[in-house]
Formats: structure tokens, sequence, C-alpha cells
């Protein structure tokens, strides 16, 4: 935090995304996706307002709805709210429990870290672009794995 008690948000998300990754690489995979979640929520505005373009979620989820729709046989919800649900699954089940009985999560944190943490990486890079960022040695371990 600087003197005057404003921080901007995006040394938030710089500084959340460096976690989520060493949160990842230590196998901590619920924090890597609460942290990434953070970052990606931060960066991907930042991508819309700075660029004009759509930012990683919003890129993935046009491209998983235009890949369903036409295999949709009314089986399955390809709307954007729907795909939206899908996306953000894992870090809605790990931060809120329901009723009784909801004690339990489905799904590979693990995998599910590591997409988020892609999305996030993402945005970032390409704010590179228009903000002087520089890459963190965990971001290129990260990067080299992707």
């Amino acid at each position: 935090m600087n003197v005057s008690g404003m921080t901007p948000k995006m040394q938030a998300a710089k500084e959340l995304l460096d976690k989520a990754l060493e949160s990842y690489f230590d196998g901590a995979y619920f924090a890597a996706i609460h942290l990434a979640g953070g970052a990606e929520e931060i960066l991907g505005r930042y991508v819309t307002r700075i660029t004009g373009s759509d930012n990683a979620f919003k890129s993935l989820q046009n491209f998983a709805v235009s890949i369903s729709e036409p295999l949709d046989q009314h089986e399955h919800d390809s709307t954007h709210k729907a795909i939206e649900k899908l996306m953000t699954y894992a870090r809605n089940r790990t931060k809120h429990i329901n009723q009784a009985g909801d004690d339990d999560v489905k799904f590979d944190p693990q995998c599910e870290a590591k997409d988020l943490l892609n999305r996030a990486a993402t945005d970032y890079y390409h704010l590179m672009n228009y903000i002087p960022f520089e890459e963190s040695a965990v971001l290129r371990r990260f990067n080299e794995l992707r």
C-alpha cells in the first residue's frame, strides 16, 4: 500500500496471480483456484476496458457457446449463462455451502486451478502489450508448462 492508503487494483491483481501460481506449484489447488479467480476478474476487466476486446473468460465462453449450440439437442443448455455457470463452478462450489449434506466438492482441483490460471495469465500477457508489466519468475515457470 502506498502512503496515501490507496492501492491500484492492478497491483492487487498481480499479487493475487503470483500467489495463486505459488499455491498451485505448492499443491494448494483450492487456494490457487480462489486467488487465480480474483486475479482473473480484475485482469479481465482491465483487458476489456483498456483494449476493448474480449478477455480470456469471455473469449472461452463465446467459443464454448459457438461450438455447443449446433450440438445442442435440448439436452444441454448452451447459453452464455449456462457456460458461465460451468466455468465458475469450481470456484463457487468451494466457497459456498448451501444446505445440510453440501459438504463435498466433485471436481479435479488441480485441473480447475490450471484452467483459472491459464485465463488469468492470458489476460496478464495481453495487458503487457499496453501496460509496463514484468513477467515474474513464477509466471514464467507456469508459462513454460502451458
